[in-house]
């Protein structure tokens, strides 16, 4: 998911994206330490989104101020 996508989301929607893909992280984890992940690239691209979800909700507050 790309920063375009993600600043058209809502303040609520971004909070869900960041948990759900915390989540998606943790188990990522557990497979990696079971060997059965077979695609590492998805945790760098669910980091990645990770933290552009962060930043402009981060964005968004300071604005808000």
């Amino acid at each position: 998911m790309d920063s375009k996508e993600l600043r058209q989301k809502s303040e609520k929607e971004l909070l869900e994206l960041a948990a759900s893909l915390r989540e998606k992280l943790r188990a990522f984890r557990f497979d990696v330490a079971a060997d059965s992940l077979k695609d590492v690239r998805e945790i760098r691209d669910a980091k990645k989104t990770l933290a552009r979800a962060l930043t402009i909700h981060a964005e968004r507050a300071k604005n808000a101020k």
